[in-house]
C-alpha cells in the first residue's frame, strides 16, 4: 500500500516538475521545447525526435530540423506553446531569440506557476482521498483492524504533507529564480 502511494505521489511531483521545466525563466534552454508536440505527417511528434535543439547564448536557442519538410510543422507547434517566443527561420534552422523578460512577465509567470502549484496540491490530495478510500474498503472489509486503519491514514497524510512540502520548496525555488533574473 505504501509503494504504491510512493508511485502515485512521485508521478504527481515528476508531472508537477515537468510542467515548471517549460515555463522560461530568463535563459533559452532546450528543455522549454523539447517536448512541444508537432504534427509530422498527421502525427503528433515530439520536437526532440523531429530535430536537434541547442542553446548557442542565453538568449538564443535554434533548432535544427532532421527532415527540412518538417519546418513548418515546429514552426507552428512553438507559435501554438505558450512560451511566448516567435520563430525565425531560413532554410536549414529556425532560431528562436528570448527577449528580456520584463517585470510585467515575470510577475505573470510568477501568477503561473503559483496555478500550476496549486493543481499539483489538488493532485496530490486526490491521491491522499484514493488511498484513504482503499484502507477503509479493507478496514469495512475486515481486512485491517480499526487500528490499522488509523495508522495507515496517518501514514498516507504523512506522505502527502511531505509531498506537498517538497512541492512549495520547489515553487518557492521557480519565483525566486524568476524575481532574480
Amino acid at each position: 500500500m505504501a509503494k504504491d502511494l510512493e508511485q502515485d505521489l512521485e508521478k504527481a511531483k515528476e508531472f508537477f516538475s515537468q510542467g515548471l521545466s517549460v515555463i522560461r525563466i530568463g535563459r533559452a534552454t532546450p528543455a522549454l521545447v523539447e517536448n512541444l508536440m508537432v504534427d509530422y505527417y498527421g502525427t503528433p511528434t515530439p520536437l526532440l525526435q523531429l530535430a536537434s535543439i541547442s542553446a548557442p547564448d542565453p538568449k538564443t536557442l535554434v533548432i535544427q530540423p532532421f527532415d527540412k519538410n518538417s519546418t513548418q510543422g515546429i514552426e507552428q507547434a512553438i507559435l501554438k506553446s505558450d512560451i511566448g517566443i516567435n520563430p525565425a527561420s531560413d532554410s536549414d534552422v529556425i532560431r528562436l531569440p528570448f527577449p528580456p523578460m520584463t517585470e510585467e512577465r515575470r510577475l505573470e509567470i510568477v501568477k503561473i506557476i503559483g496555478e500550476k502549484t496549486e493543481k499539483a496540491r489538488v493532485a496530490i490530495r486526490q491521491i491522499r482521498e484514493e488511498h484513504i478510500k482503499n484502507i477503509k474498503i479493507k478496514k469495512d472489509s475486515g481486512d485491517i483492524s480499526e487500528d490499522q486503519y488509523f495508522a495507515e491514514q496517518k501514514n498516507i497524510q504523512k506522505h502527502i504533507d511531505e509531498s506537498i512540502k517538497e512541492i512549495n520548496q520547489i515553487e518557492k525555488k521557480k519565483q525566486e529564480e524568476i524575481t532574480n533574473i
